[in-house]
């Protein structure tokens, strides 16, 4: 049984949503969980590709979850 959204937990919308979305372009053994991959920040502005992939993953989120409220 899926709880309403709001009812869930980080994890719960993390194993409904977010890992779904993940693994539907990727399989499982390029997937690492909370992997710490450096010890300071990640500057991402000169990677805009990269950027546009990950709003686009987020969009694909938000609208599972019925939109942004």
């Amino acid at each position: 049984m899926i709880l309403d959204k709001k009812q869930m937990s980080e994890e719960d919308i993390k194993l409904q949503f977010i890992t779904p979305a993940i693994t539907s372009k990727w399989t499982l053994d390029r997937v690492t969980m909370e992997t710490k991959i450096t010890d300071g920040q990640i500057n991402l502005k000169e990677h805009s590709s990269l950027n546009a992939e990950i709003d686009r993953v987020l969009a694909e989120i938000t609208e599972k979850l019925g939109g942004a409220k």
